[in-house]
């Protein structure tokens, strides 16, 4: 590798300013330090190094001017958290500084959702929501929700009203941005997020990793509100399943391709109601294995909760 190198920075304009020769460290890596002048160039800047062998290595980067924004931009959401089908107003305040609203402009709102890992304050030791082990994967869920422009009234207010799917297979977050160019093209957000979920309640499931076969073992069961709170009287039913795992070899584009599926047994079931603290469930498992618990609402056909 080349001993030294010759370190130049060339402007947008073509202009070249020499930064001196430096040397490669033991881990073939070299630093250097340019200072951007308060009244340089705007635009993307080159920077070479050049060694005497012929080596050659260029990067770039960019110098720009920012203008801070004289207005701010204030984004409510009605609620923090709902159940599917569930529609969120939010709302949002675009004000100049100096006090008067912005208008004569639109807001633009862009609303996204992903996969929530819910856990309510103090239930840290539960589990909560469905999960997906190899070879099982979650379903792919849109990650895009709506865009849409809409005008500012005369005292800077503009809403939208957010609608949550009603098919949700698992705790969403949506989050929520709001956006207000104003008439000089700058450009000020704000944003917000609340979370959907497919039931009105949670149940949240607390028990050992390992137990002993055909020996009774203690499940914790505690049944939460959409803000963390307990809910007593509610039916769960607990399913006590057994996972079998299979694999079968699959020819794809000429080439053998590993399968491998998992199938689940029902064992034991139970129900259990609700209370202000958690309730104890008793389960066992007639032999060694690997197994899983189902937890759902009693009389609850949708898997989703």
């Amino acid at each position: 590798r080349a001993g030294s190198y010759a370190l130049t920075v060339e402007s947008p304009s073509g202009k070249k300013i020499s930064l001196g020769s430096t040397t490669l460290d033991a881990f073939g890596a070299f630093d250097a330090n340019y200072a951007i002048d308060r009244h340089a160039e705007v635009g993307y800047y080159t920077i070479e190094a050049k060694a005497a062998n012929g080596e050659d290595l260029t990067g770039s980067f960019r110098v720009a001017e920012f203008k801070p924004p004289n207005f701010k931009v204030d984004l409510t959401l009605a609620s923090a958290a709902v159940a599917e089908g569930a529609t969120v107003a939010a709302d949002t305040t675009s004000t100049y500084l100096f006090g008067a609203p912005v208008t004569g402009t639109n807001s633009h709102y862009y609303v996204t959702r992903r996969q929530s890992s819910y856990v309510p304050a103090g239930y840290e030791s539960y589990d909560f929501g469905r999960s997906w082990l190899y070879p099982e994967e979650p379903p792919d869920v849109p990650v895009d929700v709506v865009q849409k422009d809409v005008p500012i009234d005369a005292n800077g207010h503009s809403s939208l009203a957010v609608t949550v799917a009603n098919d949700l297979p698992f705790p969403m977050d949506y989050r929520v941005d709001s956006e207000t160019t104003d008439a000089s093209n700058l450009s000020v957000a704000d944003s917000k997020t609340f979370t959907a979920f497919p039931a009105d309640a949670v149940i949240g499931l607390k028990g050992d990793f390992v137990v002993t076969a055909s020996s009774p073992f203690e499940v914790q069961v505690v049944v939460l509100d959409l803000h963390g709170k307990p809910v007593s009287g509610r039916g769960v039913k607990l399913v006590l399943q057994s996972r079998t795992y299979s694999s079968a070899t699959q020819v794809l584009e000429g080439s053998d391709t590993e399968r491998t599926a998992v199938h689940y047994t029902d064992v034991q079931s139970v129900i259990v109601r609700s209370d202000a603290t958690p309730v104890k469930a008793t389960l066992t498992a007639p032999q060694p294995g690997s197994y899983r618990i189902r937890a759902n609402f009693d009389g609850t056909a949708d898997d989703a909760s």
